[in-house]
């Protein structure tokens, strides 16, 4: 059985002698020639050595436009052969002038434009191979293949309407030629829910794939490599739709077919175990996702990289494995590999490199190398322009990519521009009720948020969120997101009413989806304990965090993060109840978690010195609190730089510290670090930066400095009053300041 990816030599070697064989009988019946032509020596025009499976395609297609035309067969494949691809062309278009004009030959001329689409996708210029498959249709309206093609090519170029109803007329021609159970029914019934996918029908989708899989199961059986990749897409439209439990059983059937048929060190088997692994983290079994992830590992083997064509996947997979255990520099090292690979493969401008482009962007961007991971996002954006075009699907996807990682970067200009050029290009393409249209709204509103913009981020998060409930119902993972997200802009906007009512509505939905005992839920129940703890209702916000904690270690265990950061929820909530000791001792858990985990300078070592710091400055251990405050500080300038927006929390507790010894003097100097930061990355109109103006005026005020701390409350009551308006909480503080200094 042959199939792409397979390892066995014996088997690759048996497959190759079979369709050499078959190649040379269909090369004898079409060019007339005898067998011995066919097996000429290098460097002759009837070699072989094909430098690509497209050329394989090209030629069967030469074939069916020169059926008629022996002489002109030969020297359309001489041409072929030779790369003399102008002359080919050329060739072509004047075989289809001269056919377009007899209504006899109308077929002719149908499959000489079918030939020129193929020359046109053999060189990457897809707009032309469209324009080609068109012209073929018209030819031959009736003509099933030039159907299913066209339609194929409106769904790559963003038409997935038009790719629907081409392809649901040509499976309709398929059926009532070959009945239900050709193979050929299979691929129609996947291209169709490829289209269903991108047009945004998502059940339909489904309904296609499982076709699919039955029509699969029904020509191949039960333990064929087909039927594998038939579970394997329904699986996939299972998952887009929310269905995930029932995605995960179709992920592990294509793994047990594959891992029977082809064994454990297939590549194919390493891309299964990497799907399944995904779906389950998403399902929160991450213990078994991490094993099926060391598992993708253990399929690597020594084969020599310049001769096995499938050598550029096996580094991806790995690639990838690497990645979602957490080890971005390996990721960089083996997705490298893949790139140079398909480089010396295919050249610079196929689109295959784009996407090998794409994933070490993406692997650059989690190791921090922002600057690298924009670069190599750009160059895959380059490739995809230069072969689609700059309004496909592809460049929106490229600029969406941009778009994040400069989020990542905390660029959230730059982040917004890519992200709005990804929007434009997706309304145009999909209209305005597209989950692609959701996702680029969630973005833009996600970095608006980070600017301070809370109002047009709610506007665009519930453009996002009505346009995922009509597609996906209200009961689906992505609404419970939004749902989410709206709930911290309305917690930062000091409206936790609204955040609470926000952030249970995404709770029910995680728990029917996902069960109780998800990380997700864990997530939530720390969202909603945070609120609880500003509200004062502190032994709320412990029952939940008690609940996230034991659901952590069931899934994590004790040395995890998500555990750590359990322990220091659980801890506030502890002291609020006023059991301070135990505050501390919960703590100091959370640092010994993190010393296992990371060593003693690390992110989430500060994080936790920072928390036993605050526990100790409500104790009102003030020397203590300042002692690992200081020590959480030392640790973030060796990992970020003092001018990163990470320092600020740091340079601000510092500061509060210092102010309540009465070092007024001191606690402004922290203040002002803390201030210098948060404009340069937010501006100077942010509700962040009030809020450091308002602080800094009232430790002036403190001091007797009467003159400095009115400027200060000014200037933030000029911030509040434009962003949050007039009545909001924190513009009538800053209105009491300036009030109260006036009185004096």
């Amino acid at each position: 059985m042959c199939r792409p990816f397979t390892h066995s030599l014996c088997h690759r070697s048996f497959c190759r002698f079979l369709y050499l064989c078959l190649l040379i009988v269909v090369l004898h019946y079409f060019l007339g020639v005898s067998p011995s032509y066919a097996q000429s020596t290098k460097g002759q025009a009837a070699s072989l050595k094909y430098s690509s499976k497209k050329e394989l395609v090209l030629e069967k297609r030469l074939a069916d436009a020169f059926a008629q035309d022996k002489a002109e067969l030969r020297k359309a494949v001489k041409f072929l052969r030779k790369g003399d691809l102008q002359r080919l062309e050329d060739l072509l278009r004047a075989s289809l002038e001269k056919n377009r004009g007899h209504k006899k030959r109308k077929h002719f001329a149908g499959a000489d434009a079918f030939a020129l689409a193929a020359l046109k996708e053999m060189q990457s210029n897809f707009k032309m191979a469209q324009s080609h498959y068109e012209d073929a249709l018209s030819l031959d309206p009736e003509n099933s293949i030039y159907l299913r093609h066209l339609g194929v090519m409106f769904s790559t170029y963003g038409k997935p309407k038009a790719a629907i109803t081409h392809l649901e007329k040509a499976l309709a021609l398929l059926l009532k030629q070959y009945g239900p159970t050709h193979p050929e029914i299979v691929t129609v019934y996947n291209q169709v829910a490829q289209a269903w996918e991108r047009a945004g029908g998502l059940q339909k989708a489904v309904n296609f794939r499982e076709k699919a899989l039955i029509t699969s199961k029904n020509i191949y059986g039960d333990k064929h490599q087909k039927t594998a990749m038939a579970h394997h897409d329904f699986g996939k439209a299972l998952e887009k739709a929310g269905e995930l439990k029932i995605s995960i059983l179709q992920f592990r059937r294509a793994l047990e077919i594959d891992v029977a048929l082809y064994g454990e060190r297939d590549p194919y088997v390493s891309s299964r175990y990497n799907t399944l692994s995904m779906a389950l983290y998403q399902l929160g079994e991450s213990k078994e996702g991490q094993a099926l992830y060391k598992k993708a590992l253990e399929t690597a083997s020594a084969q020599d990289d310049k001769n096995d064509p499938n050598a550029a996947i096996r580094y991806n997979n790995f690639a990838l494995a690497w990645y979602k255990l957490g080890d971005a520099n390996k990721a960089i090292v083996l997705y490298s590999r893949a790139l140079e690979l398909d480089l010396a493969r295919y050249g610079e401008t196929h689109p295959k490199v784009a996407e090998r482009y794409n994933n070490l962007g993406r692997a650059w961007a989690k190791a921090g190398q922002f600057e690298k991971g924009i670069a190599a996002y750009k160059k895959a954006l380059e490739i995809d322009v230069a072969a689609y075009g700059p309004q496909q699907p592809k460049a929106a996807t490229r600029h969406g990519n941009l778009g994040t990682v400069y989020y990542q970067a905390e660029d959230y200009n730059r982040s917004l521009e890519e992200y709005t050029k990804a929007l434009k290009i997706d309304l145009r393409i999909y209209g305005d009720m597209h989950p692609k249209v959701a996702k680029r709204y969630g973005d833009l509103g996600r970095s608006l948020f980070k600017q301070g913009t809370f109002q047009r981020a709610i506007a665009l998060y519930e453009k996002a969120l009505n346009i995922e409930r009509v597609v996906y119902g209200e009961s689906h993972p992505k609404v419970a997101e939004r749902y989410g997200m709206l709930g911290k802009i309305w917690k930062a906007l000091g409206n936790l009413q609204e955040a609470i009512i926000l952030y249970d509505k995404a709770l029910k939905i995680e728990m029917k989806v996902y069960g109780a005992t998800h990380a997700k839920i864990a997530r939530r129940y720390n969202d909603i304990g945070a609120i609880l703890i500003k509200v004062g209702q502190y032994q709320k916000a412990y029952f939940l965090y008690d609940k996230a904690l034991k659901i952590n270690r069931h899934i994590y265990g004790l040395v995890d993060v998500n555990t750590a950061r359990s322990y220091n929820n659980l801890a506030l909530s502890v002291y609020h109840l006023g059991d301070a000791e135990k505050a501390i001792s919960l703590y100091t858990e959370a640092i010994e978690i993190g010393f296992a985990l990371y060593g003693e300078v690390h992110p989430e070592i500060a994080r936790a010195y920072n928390n036993l710091g605050s526990a100790l400055y409500q104790l009102n251990d003030m020397e203590q609190a300042i002692e690992f405050y200081e020590k959480a500080l030392q640790i973030d300038l060796q990992v970020y730089g003092d001018l990163n927006p990470k320092m600020i929390i740091r340079y601000t507790n510092l500061g509060l510290a210092w102010e309540q010894l009465g070092e007024l003097k001191r606690a402004i100097v922290y203040h002002n670090k803390a201030l210098k930061i948060e404009i340069s990355g937010y501006g100077q109109n942010h509700p962040k930066v009030a809020i450091r103006y308002n602080n800094i005026g009232m430790a002036w005020e403190k001091m007797g400095q009467q003159k400095e701390a009115a400027v200060l409350f000014q200037k933030a009551f000029q911030i509040f009053s434009t962003v949050l308006g007039p009545d909001h909480a924190m513009t009538r503080k800053v209105v009491s300041n300036i009030e109260r200094l006036s009185r004096s």
